[in-house]
């Protein structure tokens, strides 16, 4: 059940905002290694740190952004082979106006996240697990901005957030001369509200620094069902077996720090994320203990003639799941109009034994309109 556990640990995004997305997410965030916590104003403050946007001059913007095409390669070293997928999403919609003369409100929708993963251990007697984890999860929400005085803000945003995981298992024991085979099928939907207040403060003209916390709070719906079909050596008949759990359901807290310094006019952006309880098993035999998740996202930003150059990277750290990403990309930007494309590639591997390392590599746009 160790790799499974494991798997799950990458799959299951318990309190996904700013760093702690797997895949690029935001408006000029997602170019920038998914650093953006600590920005004064931004498309992405919605998602990153609404507090950013009581810094926000306009009376309205509307962001759209995604992934134009993303092609993925799974490394299996168990069967020695690559399987690839064309795959495109949206990244994020949101819409920010003004409610007053110090409070902005948005509106978001993002869908960064669809995985598929694959597993197949043998034992050393003779037994095989195969497994394979497909899993889907987007959020959409509200988020409020204002300014505290002219160089301190506050936010909160609230969040719906779903998510569908599926699997599929073949595990072949031998024990005393019996052969077993269980084929074993498992669904999950989980919908939960997320809540996750910030601030951020711009100390100087060339420094600013902003923190959220990420607080996966209520749990609205949570079900799973898992079917089992068993057939062993002197059977005449497969047993089936049919049940429902409940999903992990308990609260779940992590805080991201932003930092973002201005060099003449370039830009550097770097954020640090933990989570002491960040993944808990979609399984009905729970784990004993919570494992953690560290991050660091950085980015920077160099103006060159009419556009600005972009690039980033994250690390991100879970027990045997290591995933580094790289963006880089070009911004363009005036008065009412601002434009982000670019590349990304992404690496997710897992030293756990048996289990799929990927590589990901696509297109990004983001466009947005000010008023």
């Amino acid at each position: 059940m160790k790799y499974f556990v494991l798997l799950l640990l990458f799959l299951s995004p318990a309190c996904t905002w700013a760093s702690y997305y797997f895949s690029p997410v935001g408006s000029q965030e997602a170019f920038l290694g998914n650093a953006g916590v600590g920005l004064l104003c931004s498309p992405g403050s919605p998602l990153y740190n609404p507090a950013g946007l009581g810094f926000c001059e306009y009376q309205l913007n509307l962001t759209v952004s995604g992934t134009g095409i993303a092609y993925q390669e799974m490394q299996d070293p168990a069967f020695h082979n690559q399987t690839g997928s064309f795959t495109s999403s949206t990244l994020m919609t949101s819409a920010v106006f003004s409610v007053d003369e110090k409070i902005k409100t948005g509106f978001f929708y993002s869908y960064p996240t669809n995985v598929d993963n694959t597993f197949r251990i043998q034992d050393a007697s003779g037994g095989v697990t195969a497994k394979d984890v497909r899993f889907q999860y987007a959020q959409g929400g509200l988020s409020y901005g204002g300014l505290i005085d002219k160089s301190l803000a506050w936010g909160f945003s609230i969040a719906f957030t779903w998510n569908e995981l599926r699997s599929d298992s073949i595990i072949n024991t031998v024990s005393a001369g019996t052969t077993t085979s269980l084929n074993q099928k498992k669904f999950e939907q989980q919908n939960y509200i997320a809540l996750n207040p910030g601030f951020v403060w711009r100390a100087r003209d060339d420094y600013s620094i902003g923190a959220t916390l990420q607080w996966r709070a209520l749990n609205l719906y949570s079900e799973g069902d898992l079917y089992q079909n068993q057939l062993s050596t002197g059977d005449t008949q497969a047993t089936e077996t049919f049940g429902r759990y409940t999903p992990h359901t308990d609260p779940i807290l992590g805080v991201t720090v932003g930092q973002v310094f201005h060099f003449s006019d370039n830009t550097f952006l770097l954020d640090l994320s933990y989570a002491p309880q960040y993944a808990l098993p979609s399984t009905p035999i729970q784990q004993e203990s919570d494992l953690s998740l560290f991050n660091i996202s950085t980015g920077i930003k160099v103006p060159f003639r009419s556009v600005r150059f972009m690039g980033g990277g994250s690390f991100t750290q879970m027990s045997n799941q290591s995933i580094s990403m790289l963006s880089t990309g070009i911004n363009y930007n005036n008065r009412t109009y601002e434009a982000n494309f670019g590349l990304y590639y992404k690496y997710s591997q897992n030293s756990e034994v048996g289990a799929s390392n990927s590589d990901t590599l696509g297109f990004m746009y983001s466009s947005s309109v000010n008023y």
